[in-house]
């Protein structure tokens, strides 16, 4: 990172460095980086981004005396359907509710890696066609979605036998518990923001497991 922003400009005044994930630094480095970076020439600006900072950390504090803090929060749970359907579209496809839901689903509300998950449909898919919720489960669960779906399904409606057999065949499959955790967590939210009348765009599904 210090030799990428220790350099001088080319054809132009400045020079530009982003960092994306600073928080995976090894601790000495990171550690390491405030005095380093206070040492650059007035010529580069260093962009470093994470998804999140120990506050009470002394090089978070250090890093935030050198440089602007900008936090960006992500879009409105109830905006994603829609930009998804708008990145699609970007690519020359159109999208049901129901495939933009299950991307959501499965990828969570990241908008950078929805964008690759987005992309790398469109390139499965051919220029021009429907996307359809088989397709994101080809893609981006890798033919797991119904499985996932099914648990998913058994834990909204309090069905304990089928969860257990659908979380088992995902297991056997090879799916990462922590992503299916984090399914479940998704999940649990809506059916908690449907109870609460709060997310009236969720499937009609949703809203009636959540009664």
């Amino acid at each position: 990172i210090v030799a990428a922003a220790s350099g001088m400009p080319m054809f132009g005044s400045r020079r530009l460095v982003v960092v994306d994930g600073i928080e995976r630094l090894r601790k000495g480095d990171r550690e390491a980086l405030p005095a380093a970076l206070g040492r650059l020439p007035d010529s580069t600006v260093v962009i470093l981004i994470a998804d999140q900072l120990d506050g009470r950390l002394t090089v978070t504090r250090e890093l935030r005396r050198l440089g602007a803090e900008i936090k960006v929060d992500g879009l409105p749970a109830e905006r994603l359907p829609e930009w998804i359907a708008r990145r699609f579209a970007e690519h020359g496809h159109e999208v049901s509710r129901g495939a933009a839901e299950r991307l959501l689903l499965l990828v969570g509300p990241q908008l950078s890696t929805l964008a690759g998950e987005i992309e790398k449909t469109s390139l499965y898919v051919g220029e021009g066609r429907p996307i359809r919720e088989d397709d994101v489960n080809r893609v981006v669960a890798g033919g797991l979605g119904g499985t996932l779906e099914d648990l998913l399904r058994a834990v909204g409606e309090r069905d304990l036998a089928p969860a257990l057999r659908a979380l088992d065949a995902a297991l056997e499959a090879g799916e990462d518990p922590l992503k299916i955790l984090a399914f479940l967590t998704y999940r649990i939210a809506d059916l908690w923001r449907a109870a609460e009348g709060t997310r009236d765009w969720l499937r009609p599904e949703v809203r009636q497991q959540a009664l």
